[in-house]
């Protein structure tokens, strides 16, 4: 049987295999598909079912907030249409004052029209689903992947039973895109899977390339860890802020019961509510809190009389667009957020992790799925560049993907800061007007960074000292024009004092 399985391995087509069918795993399939469909047999493999066959699931995960980085991938495989298509411009923060007054915060420079769209994580995975098909990716769902040979780049596979996807840990891929890995689960063998005129174990597949987008619980990534032939680190930071989802359904009308076009946010201290928008006129909405120690925290809720007097108290005008609040608050799941980092994201020639698998994030910035698809953009990139050198282009895109997610990965918990606290505060809106006015007038002096974030293909890294510039640029402005001020005044009360 051993000798038969290995000459099944050796006569095997060259393959990549995407480990993850998500959204990091099916774009990537898509690009190497245009890239080297001709030359490489290019098959995803997912442990869930097909999402197309599904309802879309709820409680998991986070609305997506796609900005430019993420459309620009699309925009290379030819999806940014569709996807612009089905998702909803958001212009803005639309900030919800506990005093009940509602005000919009805009993004980018107005001029240029600069916006974010919301679509649903479900919805985004089909429309790559089917482009991946089209472009004749080959896609197994029910795989999963249980260990790999990293000396002869065999995977392993067993068939998942059907599980309960609406887990209690999540990050920013799965938030914006992963998929859970560490599930409890029985599996039952498959012997063979038929493509075409051949036949594969599917316990058994030979692959030139692995890349792994399965998600923050990465099984690859996990291989790579416990292997003695990797020099791999890693780490994982859980928050003490959790999350619930919420819905808000359309009017009986089907239109929107709220302005559609900003992503809406209650800013409370240390705890907020958020709502994007979605194509059918709902929204979906988020509540971030501690888990347990603080003053408001979810362990203290504990009856709808709890839930509806902290509504009442934070968030009284959301109660009459939820009728069945207390009811979509204790089926929704109680949701974690960790972020990830590990090095290098790639093993020898012939493993690349991407997505939440090499850098999971959490979601303030609304990069998380911006950042797995710049990955996919950027790996394409050098498959160019390197002219299929797998050893240098995967070196490369360790060496440049790494210090720039890390970036992200900071910002991105430094913005939970600015979303839950300080978009109340009159001195820093004072202070962003400034900033918006000056970058409207002198984009190129004094860059904001949400801008160079979120509306360019700036690194991140490039992106954080671009803005530092214009940031110490301005306050040596600030400090001259406050030097000069006070000269002023202080000649101007000697000249009066000497003329009396």
């Amino acid at each position: 049987m051993e000798q038969q399985q290995q000459q099944q391995l050796s006569f095997s087509p060259k393959r990549i295999v995407v480990v993850g069918g998500g959204l990091a795993g099916t774009l990537e399939a898509l690009f190497l598909a245009k890239r080297l469909g001709n030359a490489y047999e290019i098959r995803v493999y997912e442990k869930r079912e097909d999402p197309r066959l599904q309802a879309e699931s709820s409680g998991r995960s986070i609305n997506l907030a796609l900005s430019t980085r993420g459309l620009t991938a699309l925009e290379k495989v030819g999806l940014a249409k569709e996807v612009l298509a089905s998702g909803v411009p958001m212009y803005g923060r639309g900030i919800h004052h506990m005093n009940g007054r509602f005000e919009i915060q805009p993004y980018g420079i107005s001029k240029k029209g600069e916006f974010l769209t919301s679509i649903s994580r479900h919805l985004l995975n089909c429309i790559l689903l089917n482009a991946c098909e089209r472009a004749g990716v080959l896609i197994y769902f029910r795989k999963a992947c249980s260990s790999i040979d990293l000396t002869n780049n065999v995977l392993y596979f067993e068939e998942a039973e059907v599980f309960n996807l609406d887990r209690s840990v999540d990050s920013t891929e799965q938030v914006l895109g992963g998929e859970f890995d560490s599930f409890s689960s029985r599996f039952t063998d498959l012997d063979l899977q038929v493509t075409g005129d051949v036949a594969y174990n599917v316990n058994m597949i030979k692959a030139d390339i692995i890349v792994g987008a399965d998600g923050v619980f990465s099984k690859v990534r996990q291989v790579l860890e416990n292997s003695a032939q990797s020099k791999f680190h890693y780490s994982q930071v859980y928050l003490p802020t959790c999350y619930k989802e919420l819905t808000i359904s359309p009017s009986p009308s089907g239109s929107y019961v709220m302005y559609p076009n900003c992503l809406h946010i209650w800013p409370r201290g240390r705890f907020m509510l958020i709502a994007l928008p979605n194509s059918d006129g709902s929204f979906t909405c988020t509540l971030f809190m501690d888990e347990e120690g603080s003053a408001v925290s979810f362990k203290k809720i504990e009856t709808s009389e709890h839930l509806l007097k902290l509504f009442s108290t934070y968030f009284k005008d959301v109660i009459p667009l939820i009728p069945d609040l207390a009811k979509q608050y204790f089926q929704s799941p109680l949701s974690f957020l960790m972020y990830t980092q590990c090095e290098p994201y790639h093993f020898k020639d012939r493993v690349v992790l991407i997505g939440d698998a090499a850098h999971a994030i959490v979601p303030f910035y609304g990069q998380g799925c911006n950042l797995a698809f710049e990955d996919c953009r950027i790996l394409d990139e050098l498959i160019e560049l390197h002219s299929g050198k797998w050893s240098e282009i995967l070196q490369h895109f360790s060496k440049s993907r790494k210090p720039n997610a890390d970036v992200i990965a900071r910002l991105a918990l430094e913005n939970y800061l600015e979303m839950a606290e300080k978009t109340s505060s009159r001195l820093f809106l004072f202070w962003k007007r400034i900033q918006i006015i000056l970058s409207e007038w002198f984009p190129n002096t004094f860059p904001s960074l949400y801008r160079l974030v979120s509306f360019t293909n700036i690194p991140y890294k490039d992106a954080t000292c671009i803005a530092e510039q214009g940031h110490a640029t301005l306050r040596k402005y600030l400090v001259c024009g406050m030097c000069l001020t006070a000269l002023g005044s202080f000649y101007g009360v000697k000249y009066l004092w000497r003329s009396k």
